[in-house]
């Protein structure tokens, strides 16, 4: 009989967006009528913390479009409307 090894747990997967296309402006709200507020590049990734119509919140507080890039997970929970800036 062969010994079972310990499986370590796998970690949770961590909610991140990577730019698919060629940029993404980062908006201080969900939407185009928020001003810009930085951006990302082709193959960045930032990390998700929410999402809200389409768009996703990054963790540093700023928003982008969700169909400028790939998400690694679907569980990202949703942003309250009263948490909308």
């Amino acid at each position: 009989m062969v010994a079972q090894k310990d499986v370590p747990a796998t970690p949770e997967t961590r909610p991140e967006i990577t730019i698919k296309s060629n940029g993404a402006n980062l908006r201080r709200g969900p939407g185009t009528n928020y001003a810009i507020d930085g951006e990302l590049k082709k193959n960045d990734t930032a990390p998700v913390v929410g999402q809200y119509n389409g768009w996703y919140l990054l963790e540093n507080g700023r928003w982008v479009y969700g169909q400028l890039g790939n998400v690694n997970t679907s569980d990202i929970p949703v942003v309250s409307d009263d948490k909308i800036p």
